[in-house]
């Protein structure tokens, strides 16, 4: 193994997204807003990179990544109750993801182009 390639927890990245996420609830600006969501997303790909480098893409990987995607999303969105329903609908594409293999909504992309389109038009 590479001296220089450090073993993280995917689910520890994972986690560290659902902090990110709270730091919306802080903040009024779009472009911090922006920027929050980014790494949200950035945090979130991550886990899922490292869990595949390292061999750790397991059942229960996968279950601690999409509640920590659902927690992250409801963090997100709890200042707007009518796309509360979406994180409804995405907890339970979760959870027939996890038996079913099925996907579920991106909405915190949405979400980022929604404020980017805000920002700059």
């Amino acid at each position: 193994m590479d001296p220089l390639v450090i073993d993280i927890e995917p689910d520890n990245v994972s986690r560290l997204s659902v902090i990110f996420s709270a730091l919306f609830l802080f903040t009024q600006i779009p472009l911090q807003q922006i920027v929050i969501i980014s790494i949200v997303l950035l945090l979130d790909l991550y886990d899922g990179l490292v869990a595949r480098k390292f061999g750790k893409n397991g059942k229960k990987g996968l279950v601690v990544d999409l509640a920590c995607d659902r927690v992250s999303e409801l963090v997100i969105f709890i200042r707007s109750p009518y796309l509360l329903f979406f994180v409804l609908i995405n907890t339970l594409l979760s959870i027939l993801k996890i038996k079913k293999g099925s996907h579920a909504l991106p909405l915190r992309h949405l979400y980022l182009l929604y404020l980017l389109w805000l920002a700059f038009f």
